[in-house]
């Protein structure tokens, strides 16, 4: 398979662009737990992207717990799992376009599962995959990436999907959001390997 496919991507929304390119930054410069990461403006410069797109990305990192800002001292990496959800976020309820954003988050997530078990070329068990035509979309969806999962070598961002869906589920998002995809048509898409349509599917599954 030509991995050259796989730069393909969507347009990711603001917030999404920077928490990534943050915790690239993170990752690339090595930087161990407990290391105070640069300032807002400093990481401006560096990543080329406007202070607020840095501070909104700050704070998703830091709502997952990938980063720790201590007030007066600076924002540091966390010794927290990378992307453990706080406590106090899964157990109250969020506002709309809070899960939204979380929203946006969790398909990211799904996404790289599938194209990251896609670009592994190991032969998936669809068996372990109940899709049934009569459960919900969202039901039919979850499996779908859970039959990915052994295929998708990226613990972090497993640990991040896994959080996120609990979040979504503990506000009863699945149940009022009506997706605009057949399930039968993105799992066929995947097994035919077609990337673009998938990301397309992928788009239009958003707000």
């Amino acid at each position: 398979m030509d991995e050259n496919h796989f730069l393909i991507k969507r347009q990711f929304k603001t917030f999404e662009q920077a928490a990534n390119q943050i915790a690239n930054f993170i990752v690339e410069e090595q930087l161990p737990i407990g290391t105070k990461i640069p300032p807002e403006r400093q990481l401006s410069e560096q990543l080329n992207i406007s202070r607020p797109s840095v501070r909104e990305g700050l704070r998703v990192l830091n709502l997952l717990k990938y980063l720790d800002s201590r007030q007066g001292e600076g924002t540091f990496v966390s010794t927290s799992p990378p992307f453990l959800l706080p406590d106090s976020l899964v157990e109250i309820s969020m506002d709309e376009e809070k899960q939204r954003n979380y929203y946006g988050i969790f398909l990211m997530c799904s996404e790289k599962i599938i194209l990251s078990s896609l670009k592994a070329d190991i032969p998936v068990e669809m068996k372990n995959y109940p899709r049934n035509s009569h459960h919900p979309f969202w039901v039919n969806f979850i499996n779908l990436i859970e039959s990915h999962r052994a295929s998708c070598k990226k613990p972090y961002l497993l640990a991040l999907w896994d959080n996120i869906y609990v979040l979504l589920e503990d506000n009863n998002f699945f149940q009022y959001y009506q997706a605009n995809v057949a399930i039968e048509e993105l799992q066929m898409t995947i097994e035919e390997k077609d990337i673009l349509k998938i990301l397309a599917l992928f788009e239009n599954l958003h707000y």
